[in-house]
């Protein structure tokens, strides 16, 4: 896979609508989003992003639309016409978050790609889960120290996200992580930090709202118990386990169409991969533990837990796992977000070396 540098992104409203002065000719289509301009055009993923990272996203659908053909035998616009017939997911796109459309509208036309094929790529996970039983690997690790907290994250690339190097989007009061055209995979706030796990093996909500606008509507909110109430209000389509640290507390929820359970648990160190641990709205399949688990549990039990206390213990753990049950390097990105105690000291977003970026990035907040 060739080498793409990791891009960090600082996309501000009044910024974006300064760089993007004469890019405001771009040819709108289809025009029955119908939603304020701000979002369409100045908001931070909106038109101005689509026609910066033209290349990025085209290269992005393309990737995508060639895995539903081959899987599916289905074009973008059947793929949309099918979801919106045989679920509820893009119409609780249109309840929850319609500001969110919009801005894809806006990404749609300023990167010359279609509305359905952005929308189409933003319900990946709850496609592939509507029609397989999803994808897995993800793993979530919260510590609580003395001095801070930590929340830890590797993220495995399904075979679609293997190619194009993902996006940091730096906003005035968060981070924003994903990948072209793709409204978020985790982020961070000034109150809190926030990761998902799929779990494959709880029931999936064909009527609720998609993970990457759920991701968007958490990093939005402006405290942690807000965040739970999203999260307990929202239906979510892909059944997820939620991370969420700050400066005071680990969470860990796990969500799927009929239950909301917190899954923390007692000690330190907080960690989670892809099957329940306390949800019990679960399919008829044989209970999985994992690997990485295992491993994790077999770590913390041994009195080696001193490991993950601090940024650069996590990282070893992250990247040279031994064995090497957390880190792939073809397939994996980490990033640790850091709660330091002390109120005067910034937030951190530290994003790990990849097969994308040999260097480290740290954004402060």
């Amino acid at each position: 896979m060739k080498q793409i540098s990791l891009f960090i992104l600082l996309v501000l409203t009044v910024g974006c609508v300064d760089k993007t002065a004469n890019k405001t000719n771009i040819p709108v289509t289809g025009g029955e989003v119908g939603f304020s301009e701000t979002y369409y055009e100045f908001f931070d993923r909106g038109l101005c992003f689509g026609a910066e990272h033209k290349v990025e996203i085209q290269n992005q659908i393309k990737i995508w639309q060639k895995l539903i053909q081959e899987e599916l035998d289905l074009t973008p616009k059947e793929l949309y016409n099918y979801v919106e017939a045989n679920t509820g997911l893009i119409q609780a796109c249109e309840k929850y978050s319609p500001e969110l459309l919009m801005e894809l509208k806006g990404m749609a036309d300023g990167a010359e790609v279609t509305y359905h094929s952005l929308v189409n790529l933003n319900l990946a996970e709850e496609i592939i889960l509507h029609f397989s039983q999803g994808y897995q690997s993800c793993t979530n690790i919260g510590v609580a120290t003395a001095g801070g907290n930590y929340l830890a994250y590797n993220l495995d690339l399904p075979e679609f996200l293997r190619v194009n190097s993902p996006f940091i989007i730096r906003r005035q009061n968060s981070v924003i992580y994903g990948f072209p055209g793709i409204l978020a995979t985790g982020g961070m706030n000034k109150h809190f930090a926030v990761t998902t796990n799929s779990l494959p093996q709880n029931r999936m909500d064909k009527n609720g709202l998609p993970l990457p606008f759920m991701l968007r509507k958490l990093i939005n909110a402006e405290s942690l118990e807000f965040a739970k109430q999203l999260l307990d209000s929202i239906p979510l389509g892909a059944p997820q386990n939620f991370m969420i640290v700050s400066r005071d507390q680990i969470i860990d929820l796990e969500k799927s169409k009929n239950e909301l359970v917190e899954a923390t648990q007692n000690g330190t160190v907080v960690y989670h991969t892809n099957f329940p641990l306390k949800n019990t709205d679960t399919l008829q399949r044989e209970k999985e533990v994992c690997q990485r688990y295992n491993y994790l549990k077999e770590v913390t039990n041994s009195g080696t837990v001193d490991k993950f206390s601090t940024k650069e213990g996590l990282t070893e753990l992250l990247l040279n796992a031994n064995p090497s049950t957390i880190n792939n390097e073809e397939t994996y990105l980490s990033f640790i977000a850091v709660f330091p105690k002390d109120i005067n000291k910034p937030l951190e977003f530290y994003v790990l070396p990849s097969k994308y970026d040999i260097n480290s990035k740290s954004i402060k907040l």
